[in-house]
This record gives C-alpha cells, sequence and structure tokens, in this order.
C-alpha cells in the first residue's frame, strides 16, 4: 500500500507496459526522422558526386585533347552535359561543390543551352492569325458585289 492506495500488479503491469509502447512510439518517431534526414543527405551526396563525376570526365576530354593549352574551353555538349548535373544540385551547393566555374556560369549555360529549347518561343507568332479559305472566298465575293444604294 503506498499512499493510501492499494498496490495492484495489474495496474503496474499496465503501467509498465504503457511506458514500453510509449517510449517504443517515440524511438519510431525517432528512427523515421534518422531515415529523412539520411535519405535526402544521400541524395545530395549522389547528385555532388554525379556533377563531380562528370566534371571529371570533361577534363580528362580536355587533357586528352589540348595538352599544352592552360585554359579549358568546353565544347556546347560539355557545357550540356555539366549543366544539366548542375541544375540537380541547386545554386547553394553547386557553389561548395565546384571549384573549376561559377555556379553562375553554370546555371547561365543551363539556361541558354537546355531551357532555351523549352521557354515556348517557337509557338510564339507574330501578326494577325489566318483566316480559313472559306471565310477568304466570301470576303472577296462580297467585295466584288456592286453596292445598292
Amino acid at each position: 500500500m503506498q499512499d493510501g492506495v492499494p498496490f495492484h500488479w495489474e495496474n503496474a503491469i499496465s503501467a509498465a507496459i504503457l511506458e514500453d509502447i510509449i517510449s517504443g512510439m517515440k524511438n519510431i518517431q525517432l528512427w523515421t526522422l534518422l531515415t529523412c534526414l539520411t535519405t535526402l543527405l544521400d541524395k545530395q551526396h549522389r547528385l555532388v558526386i554525379e556533377y563531380l563525376k562528370e566534371e571529371n570526365r570533361i577534363l580528362r576530354e580536355h587533357i586528352y585533347k589540348n595538352q599544352d593549352t592552360k585554359r579549358i574551353l568546353l565544347t556546347n555538349s560539355q557545357r550540356r552535359r555539366l549543366a544539366v548535373k548542375a541544375k540537380a544540385l541547386g545554386h547553394t551547393l553547386l557553389s561548395e561543390t565546384t571549384d573549376l566555374f561559377s555556379p553562375a556560369t553554370i546555371i547561365g549555360w543551363y539556361n541558354k543551352l537546355i531551357a532555351k529549347k523549352y521557354d515556348g518561343s517557337a509557338n510564339r507568332g507574330g501578326g494577325r492569325t489566318n483566316i480559313h479559305k472559306p471565310f477568304q472566298d466570301i470576303n472577296l465575293q462580297s467585295l466584288q458585289m456592286p453596292l445598292k444604294v
């Protein structure tokens, strides 16, 4: 008997089970949070590794072709490949990753070489829309008819 309340084994067991369940739920929530964070960090690291691999491929191509020049001149296909990988990283992670080119330069390559074909400029046209042929014929007939005064 504790503080005038009789002690029951059933209450003690159910309280212990309840504490285990609550602590288990806290552990599950903690593990879920840790899993989400790990997945996010793993994705970022994977993207950084892909970008750095592509940068290394491009540098190897440059070294193989141009052994005597120090300046790195990339072709449009090399810029495009690098820009695609860089776009997935984002500006902040790219600024921490790259040393050869500035993030603004690489994002500019993306806008110039890749995003240009999706801007909708091919669908834009100036001037009036074409009138269908039957309507053109009706308009011409009405112009050729004499005016009745």
